[in-house]
């Protein structure tokens, strides 16, 4: 990830909360738009998951769908309209399709940890060409 675009997601940490990146697989066929987990997201993903019981890859492949409920904002043009139907419509998904959205998803975070974590990033990080909201 380039400079500009590692600072414009710090940008969308800081003053949306969260950081959105659009991905396309399969020669264009699957288009996604996937955002980092914020925090509140992660407690409701928790609190769906007390209830959850069976076997430990059960229990990781409903964290994981619900992850995946959680940041995934664009599927093929499709949007949720709520988030048990967009669980639904997640959980339905092949397998092979949910294990790349989950790898992508978890590769955008790191790349946002790592662009935070970067000392040339954090040093521009107030150069003047930012877009960031000025100050009311």
């Amino acid at each position: 990830m380039d400079q500009k675009t590692i600072l414009n997601h710090i940008e969308d940490l800081i003053f949306k909360d969260e950081a959105t990146k659009d991905f396309e697989f399969f020669n264009g066929k699957l288009s996604v738009s996937i955002a980092s987990l914020n925090g509140g997201n992660q407690l409701e993903i928790e609190r769906r998951m007390r209830d959850v019981t069976g076997t430990n890859a059960e229990i990781l492949h409903y964290y994981q769908l619900w992850i995946l409920t959680y940041t995934v904002r664009l599927y093929n043009g499709q949007k949720p309209e709520n988030i048990e139907t967009w669980f639904d419509f997640i959980k339905n998904k092949p397998t092979i399709i949910l294990d790349v959205l989950i790898k992508t998803q978890g590769d955008f975070e790191k790349e946002l940890r790592e662009g935070l974590n970067n000392k040339e990033v954090i040093e521009n990080f107030s150069n003047p060409t930012s877009t960031a909201p000025e100050s009311v």
